[in-house]
């Protein structure tokens, strides 16, 4: 409901402002009605966050979607009240343009004139057609105008015009030193477009040989007189290289290392934790189900796991050995073998190295 009734007194305020709507000015629909009144909401609430540029920033775009006083007054004074007082002396100049008939709208832009424009520089911008201005890289806000009235802090300062009804052309960039209390006047025009350079000439293409003549005397040249071409030696073929790449053999002898250091530790772990002198003194009577001797068989068991994989292990690094392709001289055939204990195992490889 709040929303609802804030669009009807957006409607309300835009059109009995006298100079909004003219008869062959179309009047607002739906959609623009809707987003001024989402946009005006949003900049309430921007200002009483203290957000007083996203306020503001809330407040133009109401302003855009349906121009009218009321947000054009918000917008002001939210500018006015988070320190950005060009900002703000430029929304009053158009305060008084469009709406100086609306006597708290003329009030408030007049008392910001007054207080701020003896801090800031004054420029009146003329454009050769309808033109939207652009301060630094910020758009001044407003729709397309042949005057414009901007403020400028002091200090160093651009403006450039833009033309949408010269298909958007821009003018060039005139630099302005602005200074407290200043006034100037700048004038702009669209920037003609760079004529596009023509194409390089196309050489043309070099004349043919005409061919040549034949003497009628001359004797046709036989097969047998053509000498023949001198045969060219066989070059060497390389051969395809046979093997898989020591990498993997580096791969394999790694993980066996490891995985037989890791056994050696899990097989002095089982000796030492809990160690046999302690199941023994603690687990008498106990049976199976004591918790030190499933500690010890837990640890029993790893061991016997690792040395099931650092055997598999090894027995491939083994054999990967034999089937790496080794650069040098071909290597002499090796067989590898493998011997597995009750508590270990042995590996190797049978060949001359």
């Amino acid at each position: 409901m709040r929303r609802q009734a804030l669009a009807v007194a957006l409607t309300v305020s835009f059109c009995t402002a006298a100079p909004a709507f003219a008869d062959d000015v179309p009047r607002p629909d739906a959609a623009h009605l809707r987003a001024a009144s989402e946009q005006f909401d949003a900049g309430v609430v921007a200002f009483r966050r203290k957000d007083y540029e996203g306020a503001a920033t809330h407040f133009e775009a109401a302003d855009a979607a349906v121009p009218g006083p009321k947000a054009l007054r918000q917008a002001m004074r939210a500018r006015a009240e988070g320190g950005q007082g060009a900002q703000a002396a430029t929304l009053a100049e158009q305060a008084l343009a469009r709406y100086g008939d609306d006597e708290s709208t003329a009030k408030l832009a007049r008392e910001t004139l007054e207080k701020l424009e003896p801090l800031l520089q004054k420029v009146r911008v003329t454009c050769a057609s309808p033109c939207t201005v652009t301060l630094g890289s910020r758009a001044v806000p407003g729709e397309a105008n042949l005057v414009w009235v901007v403020y400028l802090d002091p200090g160093p300062s651009s403006l450039h015009a833009t033309f949408p009804q010269a298909n958007g052309a821009v003018s060039s960039n005139k630099a302005i030193d602005a200074r407290a209390g200043g006034d100037a006047e700048v004038s702009f025009k669209p920037k003609p477009k760079p004529k596009p350079a023509p194409p390089p000439p196309v050489a043309p293409p070099p004349p043919e040989d005409p061919p040549k003549a034949v003497p009628e005397h001359a004797a046709p040249i036989s097969k047998a007189e053509v000498p023949p071409e001198d045969p060219k030696p066989d070059e060497p073929r390389a051969e395809p290289s046979k093997g898989i790449s020591p990498a993997f053999f580096v791969v394999g002898l790694v993980a066996t290392v490891g995985l037989g250091a890791t056994t050696v530790w899990s097989g002095i772990d089982t000796q030492n934790n809990p160690g046999a002198a302690a199941v023994m003194a603690q687990c008498v009577g106990k049976g199976p189900s004591c918790a030190l001797y499933q500690e010890g068989l837990s640890k029993q068991t790893r061991t016997n796991g690792l040395i099931g994989a650092t055997a598999g292990a090894a027995a491939v690094t083994v054999l990967l050995a034999v089937f790496t392709r080794w650069h040098g001289a071909k290597a002499p055939p090796v067989e590898p073998t493998a011997f597995v204990f009750d508590h270990g195992g042995a590996f190797g490889a049978a060949g001359t190295f």
